[in-house]
């Protein structure tokens, strides 16, 4: 019987920003799936069963301008990458680049069940790390996403807010000096009025006040 042929990925170049996944990890998570990133299609993705995060591999850089010295592309569609490993890789980008375009990338290849990590250093020189994990068995266990995020939903009605980066960082930072397990809860009406947030502990009010949301974007 002949063996369905997989099509694979021509390339998987992930850029330095990916390093903002790294937070979503919980690396104390039992479930060993869920200590890495998963790549499919044209992004990589991370959860910790709580939090779902992805973001976009780099679609700029052509195939025909990846150096010769690194490889790029897998063998499956589904590729699974530990924590450590991807870590290792983003702190290896040099600061210092020529070659910018190049430089702030990490070059995923995936072969024969070997999957190797490589940066380009200030000299233009491979860097290269080798992922050991059983990738294949891990990339079958990460969760289905598509149905989390692109759900059909006919009769959902959601309210879209905008939020700065600047006060959710100074309410994480808030929630961080009260404990690990202070919850936030919300109340939210729209742009034009205020927001109610309340940090608890254990159902004892640590820190309460009010913050503004961002005007919504006009749609074009």
């Amino acid at each position: 019987m002949e063996k369905t042929q997989v099509k694979g990925l021509e390339k998987v170049i992930i850029t330095k920003e990916a390093k903002a996944l790294l937070p979503v990890i919980n690396m104390k998570d039992l479930r060993p799936h869920f200590r890495g990133f998963l790549i499919k299609g044209d992004e990589i993705l991370a959860t910790d069963s709580k939090i779902l995060a992805r973001m976009s591999l780099n679609a700029e850089l052509p195939k025909e301008d990846v150096p010769t010295n690194v490889k790029t592309g897998a063998d499956t569609e589904r590729v699974w990458i530990s924590f450590e490993t991807l870590k290792k890789a983003l702190a290896n980008i040099p600061k210092k680049t020529s070659l910018p375009a190049i430089q702030n990338n990490v070059f995923v290849n995936k072969s024969n069940g070997e999957m190797t990590l490589q940066v380009l250093d200030e000299g233009l020189n491979a860097v290269s790390l080798q992922d050991r994990s059983n990738n294949e068995v891990m990339a079958d266990d990460f969760p289905q996403t598509d149905k989390i995020l692109n759900p059909e939903e006919k009769d959902v009605i959601r309210q879209t807010i905008r939020i700065s980066a600047e006060t959710l960082t100074k309410l994480a930072d808030m929630v961080k000096a009260l404990g690990k397990d202070t919850k936030i809860t919300l109340r939210i009406a729209d742009h034009k009025k205020p927001v109610f947030f309340k940090i608890e502990d254990r159902n004892v009010v640590k820190a309460d006040g009010a913050f503004m949301l961002l005007k919504p974007e006009e749609e074009k």
